[in-house]
C-alpha cells in the first residue's frame, strides 16, 4: 500500500517536473526524510499550480506525514504476541525495547536473585505496548487507500 502512495505522490512531481514518470519517482524517492520530499514539492508547486492547487497539495503532504507515522511503527517495530491477548499482534518500539532490554540485563546481573522478579515485572510493566486487532490493520489500510485515491485526484484536477 505504502508503495501506492510513493508512486502517486511521485507521478505529480514527475508531471511539475516536466520528467518522464519513472525518472520523476525515482527522483522523488531517492529524496531522504519526509522533510525534503516535501520542500520539493512544494518547490515545484509554487512554479506549476495555482493557489489552490498548492494548498490542496499542502492539505495532501501533510495526510501523507501522518500516514507516515502511522506506518512507520508497524514496519519498523517488533511484533509479537501473547496468551492474553490471541486475536491480537503487539508492537513494540525497537529503540524502546533496546534500551529496556539493556537496562533489564543491567540490571539481572547486578541485583539478587529475589530482586529479579521485581526488576523484571516492573521492567515488562513499563513497556510501553501497543495492541493491534484485525480492525485496526483494516482502519489503517482504509486510511492509507484514502490518501492514495485523493493523491490520484490531485493530479488528474490540477496537472491533466
Amino acid at each position: 500500500m505504502w508503495a501506492q502512495i510513493e508512486a502517486q505522490f511521485g507521478t505529480p512531481l514527475a508531471i511539475m517536473l516536466r520528467a518522464e514518470a519513472r525518472a520523476g519517482i525515482t527522483l522523488y524517492l531517492a529524496l531522504t526524510g519526509t522533510s525534503a520530499q516535501r520542500e520539493v514539492f512544494r518547490a515545484a508547486a509554487r512554479t506549476y499550480l495555482h493557489r489552490d492547487g498548492q494548498t490542496t497539495l499542502d492539505e495532501l503532504l501533510k495526510e501523507k506525514n501522518a500516514r507516515a507515522k502511522e506506518r512507520n511503527p508497524l514496519v519498523h517495530g517488533i511484533w509479537g504476541t501473547a496468551d492474553s491477548y490471541p486475536d491480537a499482534l503487539l508492537l513494540s518500539d525497537p529503540a524502546r525495547a533496546t534500551q529496556e532490554m539493556a537496562e533489564l540485563m543491567y540490571n539481572l546481573n547486578m541485583k539478587s536473585q529475589l530482586m529479579e522478579k521485581r526488576i523484571l515485572y516492573q521492567q515488562l510493566v513499563s513497556a510501553k505496548i501497543m495492541i493491534y486487532n484485525a480492525n485496526d490493520f483494516i482502519q489503517i489500510e482504509r486510511r492509507m487507500g484514502e490518501l492514495s485515491s485523493r493523491a490520484g485526484e490531485f493530479r488528474l484536477k490540477h496537472l491533466s
